[in-house]
């Protein structure tokens, strides 16, 4: 019986062959963590960003609870919002508000990126339009400038 070991060792066509000095100089397989500062502040950025929305969107759905709830018992409105308000703790009320803050600060942001959006696109079609109508102008000029002087009547 042949064994594989008894046969000459075959090695790919392209196979590059290291003295022992130049293996110690390899890897090999370690574990090699390379994390840079921006990585970190990104993931950083990223946690606290979530954490954020996901305690808000908590917040939200609690105070929507409360107010269906204060509702289909038969309170108004403005006595369901003093009902739920009233059950608050004062820790729930400061990151209410904070919340709602926070809120407000994102739909002006949003607003402000929506209209700022606008108006390069409007400034962007205004300039192409100036840039046609200018480009328009020349060509008709240099078109009257080819002309022969008995014949400008005609162009």
């Amino acid at each position: 019986m042949d064994h594989t070991y008894q046969r000459p060792l075959q090695l790919p066509a392209g196979y590059a062959v290291l003295s022992a000095e130049e293996m110690t100089y390899t890897e090999g397989g370690a574990l090699s963590i390379n994390i840079t500062p921006q990585q970190v502040m990104a993931f950083g950025m990223t946690v606290t960003v979530n954490l954020l929305g996901m305690m808000g969107r908590y917040a939200f759905q609690g105070a929507v609870s409360g107010m269906q709830n204060a509702l289909n018992d038969g309170l108004d409105v403005g006595d369901a919002v003093g009902h739920y308000w009233g059950q608050l703790n004062t820790w729930s009320k400061v990151a209410s508000i904070g919340l709602a803050g926070l809120g407000g600060y994102y739909a002006y942001i949003q607003a402000r990126s929506i209209y700022l959006s606008v108006k390069n696109l409007v400034t962007a079609i205004k300039e192409s339009v100036d840039e046609y109508k200018a480009n328009k102008n020349a060509a008709q000029e240099t078109e009257q400038q080819n002309c022969l002087p008995t014949l400008v009547a005609l162009c």
